[in-house]
């Protein structure tokens, strides 16, 4: 799909979908919400469940933020999010 491989817009279409498949929800929204959460409980102490993972999505949000949302850092930001909700 075109859609896939625009460089913003193709990560989050895959942070949606990605999150549809692995929580059973009844909207898209609900799946991403539910995503979300799943991300901050699996990057949070007392068991970080998976170091790179998180440690990716910290650097690459962080890098985002300090490049005003420079779309690489953007999209590698989603990406990370959604490799931890696949990876759940």
């Amino acid at each position: 799909m075109i859609i896939e491989s625009l460089p913003i817009v193709g990560s989050c279409y895959g942070l949606v979908k990605k999150s549809v498949n692995v929580y059973t929800a009844s909207s898209p929204v609900e799946a991403v919400q539910m995503g979300i959460v799943g991300v901050f409980l699996n990057c949070t102490p007392p068991v970080i469940k998976y170091p790179i993972l998180c440690a990716n999505l910290m650097v690459s949000g962080i890098t985002a933020v300090a490049t005003g949302g420079n779309p690489l850092a953007v999209t590698s930001t989603v990406n990370a999010a959604r490799m931890i909700i696949a990876a759940d």
